[in-house]
C-alpha cells in the first residue's frame, strides 16, 4: 500500500484547481466571442432600423406640413378674395352715398380765398 504524502494530494488539489481557471476562462471566451459576434449583427441591424425610423419620422412630418401649407394657401387665397371684394370701387360708392350721405361732385377744382 502507498501512503499519501501531502505533496501528492497538493499535486492533484492544483491541478483540479487549475483546470477549474481553465474551463473558467474557456467560458469567458466563448461568452465574450459570443458577444462579439452578436454585437457584429446585431449593431448593424439596430442602425439600420434606427435610420429607418428617423426616416418614417421625417415622412410623417413633411407630410404634416405640406398639408399646413395646403390648408394656409386656401385661407390666403380666401382672404384675398375678400379683401379684393372690400376694397371693390363699387362697393365704397354704394356705402358713401347710402350710409353716409355722400354725394359726387362735378369735378370742379375748388379755390380757397386766403
Amino acid at each position: 500500500m502507498r501512503q499519501i504524502l501531502f505533496s501528492d494530494y497538493y499535486h492533484d488539489f492544483y491541478d483540479e484547481e487549475v483546470e477549474d481557471v481553465r474551463e473558467k476562462k474557456m467560458r469567458y471566451k466563448a461568452f465574450f466571442l459570443t458577444l462579439c459576434i452578436l454585437g457584429f449583427f446585431l449593431l448593424p441591424g439596430l442602425l439600420y432600423l434606427s435610420q429607418k425610423i428617423q426616416y418614417a419620422r421625417s415622412n410623417y412630418r413633411i407630410n404634416a406640413l405640406a398639408e399646413t401649407k395646403k390648408s394656409l394657401e386656401n385661407e390666403n387665397r380666401m382672404l384675398q378674395t375678400r379683401r379684393d371684394q372690400l376694397a371693390a370701387p363699387e362697393r365704397i360708392e354704394s356705402i358713401a352715398r347710402s350710409s353716409l350721405g355722400m354725394i359726387l361732385t362735378d369735378r370742379s377744382p375748388i379755390f380757397m380765398d386766403e
